[in-house]
């Protein structure tokens, strides 16, 4: 795994995200910089899954692909993944 990738994908995420709360976007920043992947990913997608934000299509394809890529099952990231499905717009 190319964890160098995974970071700025995550990073990108994040960037192209719904989330606007500052506080949420620090946190994810945070385990980004401290080299905690799969808790970013699962941060973002708490967040944006807590708080019922649209993503479109594409986006949803990224968190499914990333979550697959960092194999955050143990946090529940891919099922959280899939409950963001709901919310897939456009």
């Amino acid at each position: 795994m190319d964890w160098t990738r995974c970071r700025g994908e995550i990073g990108r995420l994040l960037s192209d995200s719904p989330l606007t709360d500052p506080r949420v976007i620090e946190d994810v920043e945070d385990f980004l910089v401290a080299g905690e992947y799969a808790l970013a990913l699962d941060t973002l997608c708490s967040w944006i899954h807590e708080d019922d934000l649209s993503v479109s299509p594409s986006y949803h394809g990224r968190l499914v692909a990333m979550a697959r890529e960092v194999g955050s099952k143990g946090l529940g990231t891919e099922e959280l993944v899939e409950a963001i499905a709901d919310q897939v717009v456009g």
